[in-house]
């Protein structure tokens, strides 16, 4: 290892390799500040509206987080940087393509402009609120419903109910599920690298193509990814314990459950003033590559199986490790899932696709050929979804009365057989709604193995709209495709969660 390499001289921007790490750093923590910001506000207006008596409000915030919670991030990426140009008056959308990136420059940003910034802004923003109004809304409905009773008998308007009473409870309540989305945002910001935003994730990658230093690059980005995990995490636990309402439970939620087509670099968009289309659509390019998109949905469609088998099977192994009373099984499996939790699905990615090549020769002195996009997929889908899974299935085990695997030792069970025939079937039936939920947010991840080049539906997507300058039809297609896929899956889990609280 060679760390030395981040004091050289890079070949441009006028600085080192490590300057080149430190703007990647500015950028990550700017996109993510910028983003929360529109998430909280945007998302707190929206979770307000979804728990009004006024039922348009309600319809409106309803529409708003299913459409932006059903849709893979990255597809909604490349809809406003590619499509939103397009669709809108010309005049606007050539000032958004060619006035927009001269209108500031950016310091330290001299391969990307103030519409790439804008676009990963926008859209990561906007995507977060819908996860941040569900919490909102949560903790409204959390509180008893005898305080807005009393606020209104006390005359005070509904609007003055929700500024002075419901609001200021509710936000106290839910600090710790909007941890989650806090740090969820800032990794979620290594996406911006597929429409040319330089943050940690593309800086760390570029300097690995330039020195082929690559362990040292993906190292340094995920420690530095570690740390700010870590910063946040300390200050919002602070936060919670100061603004914590007495005589409440903080109630812990929300999942996480966040270079271009490949290692080449970054999608390539329409060149400045170009409109793709001409002003016009042409929907029958979707048939046209009709067959391209069915096997991209089946690659994808096959990613998910193999990585759900995976990560249920691997995270189970992981939450009993985790709950061993031996700390040779509970630490490393601890710090596993804390590691995982930490950094990008992207980066994760990256490390199976350039690295393993370098641990094979490394350990057999043979030269390791480059990984397969689709084999690096699903190692990295794997290993990131067995950390989530056992956290879920962590959670279902420890809802298990102690009374029960104490019955099934007394009934002459070893540790195994109660595990499989006692507990586990019932941790897995209690938690089951979480993990169909995990398993929607898996599917819409598996558009990030576009990064790799790896085919997949957005992949197939994205190479015919290339090749017939048909971008925004064969990505609204791609779209629609997956919110109506994750839409009514999500619908099936809410009616058979309704279900299973019935049954209990």
């Amino acid at each position: 290892m060679d760390w030395k390499v981040f004091l050289e001289q890079a070949p441009s921007g006028g600085m080192t390799y490590l300057g080149w790490l430190g703007s990647g750093v500015v950028w990550t923590l700017t996109v993510s500040s910028l983003a929360w910001i529109i998430a909280s506000l945007v998302g707190g207006f929206v979770g307000v509206a979804r728990t009004t008596p006024v039922p348009w409000l309600r319809a409106i915030g309803t529409v708003y987080v299913e459409i932006f919670r059903n849709v893979p991030l990255l597809v909604q990426m490349f809809l406003w940087y590619f499509v939103m140009p397009e669709v809108l008056p010309k005049a606007l959308g050539d000032w958004l393509k060619q006035d927009l990136p001269n209108a500031l420059t950016l310091p330290f940003a001299a391969q990307f402009s103030l519409w790439e910034l804008t676009a990963a802004v926008l859209c990561l923003g906007l995507y977060t609120a819908s996860r941040v109004a569900e919490q909102v809304r949560s903790g409204i409905e959390s509180l008893p419903r005898g305080q807005t009773s009393a606020g209104l008998a006390m005359g005070l308007t509904l609007p003055q109910v929700y500024r002075h009473v419901t609001l200021p409870m509710a936000f106290r309540i839910v600090i710790p599920p909007m941890t989650s989305e806090f740090l969820t945002i800032f990794k979620n910001s290594s996406t911006a690298l597929t429409i040319g935003v330089l943050e940690l994730t593309a800086q760390s990658r570029q300097i690995s193509e330039y020195t082929f230093k690559t362990f040292e690059a993906f190292t340094a980005a995920t420690l530095i990814y570690i740390v700010i995990t870590l910063t946040v995490t300390f200050a919002m636990r602070a936060l919670e314990r100061r603004v914590a309402v007495p005589g409440f439970i903080a109630q812990a939620g929300g999942t996480r459950p966040g270079p271009g087509p490949g290692p080449g670099g970054p999608s390539p968009g329409p060149p400045p003033g170009e409109r793709l289309m001409g002003g016009e659509f042409d929907w029958g390019v979707i048939w046209k590559y009709r067959e391209a998109l069915w096997d991209g949905l089946a690659t994808s469609f096959k990613l998910f199986g193999i990585a759900l088998a995976g990560g249920i099977f691997f995270g189970t192994l992981l939450a009993m490790a985790r709950l061993s009373s031996l700390k040779a099984l509970s630490y490393p499996a601890a710090g596993f899932v804390n590691l995982i939790r930490s950094i990008p699905f992207i980066m994760a990615i990256f490390w199976f696709y350039f690295l393993t090549p370098m641990l094979v020769n490394k350990f057999t002195g043979q030269q390791g050929e480059a990984v397969g996009p689709f084999t690096s997929a699903i190692v990295a889908f794997i290993m990131v979804e067995s950390a989530y899974y056992s956290e879920i299935i962590r959670a279902g085990i420890q809802s298990i009365p102690r009374g029960q695997p104490w019955a099934g030792y007394a009934l002459g069970m070893n540790y195994w057989q109660t595990m499989g025939h006692v507990v586990l079937p019932q941790a897995f039936r209690n938690m089951l709604p979480v993990m169909l939920t995990q398993a929607v947010i898996l599917f819409q991840d598996t558009s990030l193995v576009y990064v790799v080049g790896l085919k997949d539906f957005l992949g197939a997507a994205s190479k015919g709209g290339q090749i017939t300058g048909r971008i925004v039809e064969l990505y609204v297609f791609v779209a629609v495709v997956f919110f109506l896929i994750c839409f009514l899956a999500s619908w099936g889990v809410k009616k058979l969660n309704a279900r299973l609280a019935v049954a209990r």
